[in-house]
């Protein structure tokens, strides 16, 4: 299955002065988004926290970018699974393995 995936960055909040650092991104709230080539679309939502500093040179807050912010969701050891869980709600709804029939009194002979 070939789905192409996004992020959406609803919010972030911020420590104040963490270890010396101003504004310093302490969650990312955000939307994860899957489409296939037939226009079958899935969202996750969630949060991602840090409580320390990553190896990457810290970035002001006021100087990141989007870019900036989904390199780092994309780096979250959780991807895979992420991508596997919209893979599965996108097959569901092409394959649906549960279904709501009509009930057998209301149809019409």
């Amino acid at each position: 299955m070939n789905n192409t995936y996004r992020w959406f960055i609803n919010e972030m909040e911020v420590i104040p002065n963490f270890n010396g650092l101003t504004n310093f991104v302490s969650k990312i709230i955000w939307r994860y988004n899957a489409i296939n080539e037939s226009g079958y679309t899935a969202n996750i939502e969630g949060i991602t926290t840090y409580n320390e500093e990553s190896q990457d040179p810290y970035v002001d807050y006021y100087s990141l970018t989007e870019s900036d912010v989904i390199s780092w969701l994309d780096q979250q050891e959780n991807i895979l699974d992420l991508q596997t869980k919209l893979n599965n709600i996108i097959t569901e709804l092409i394959f649906p393995t549960i279904i709501s029939l009509p009930l057998p009194w209301n149809i019409s002979e």
